[in-house]
């Protein structure tokens, strides 16, 4: 499915309002690639409206990934590195012992370093794109979302 297909391709709307707080109160803030993103008026909540379907995100990822804007940043290892190095050391302080689930982690690079620190850290992301590059080093990521 092309990107503007899968853009076009939405979710039915859902009749609850906010999915945080339950509230009616979209208020437009931008759009972005045919996204069209809206705050909540009453808890702030920033999302998609419509929704897409789950088939349409992923494969507007695995684009991403594969030919979009993305694909660049994903490619930058040592900046990743270092930006995960960063969130690393911040979040330990705060995180309790066991084991680490980075959701969105996109190729693994908080993943990569959370293992390199001896902790049990595996990731889950949507693109089967990035999932693919993640295992190919080595790292435990799920692909799902």
């Amino acid at each position: 499915m092309s990107g503007d297909a899968a853009r076009m391709e939405a979710a039915p709307r859902d009749a609850t309002g906010c999915r945080l707080c339950g509230a009616h109160e979209p208020a437009p803030l931008f759009e972005k690639s045919g996204w069209r993103f809206v705050a909540c008026r009453a808890c702030g909540l920033v999302s998609l409206d419509p929704m897409p379907t789950p088939d349409a995100l992923a494969a507007h990822h695995d684009a991403s990934y594969r030919d979009g804007g993305y694909a660049e940043f994903a490619a930058a290892d040592a900046v990743r590195a270092a930006i995960a190095e960063d969130r690393l050391a911040r979040l330990r302080a705060l995180a309790p012992a066991g084991r680490w689930l980075d959701v969105g982690c996109s190729t693994g690079a908080f993943v990569a370093a959370a293992a390199r620190a001896g902790l049990d850290a595996e990731g889950l992301e949507v693109s089967s794109v990035a999932v693919e590059a993640a295992r190919a080093r080595g790292l435990v990521v799920h692909h799902g979302g």
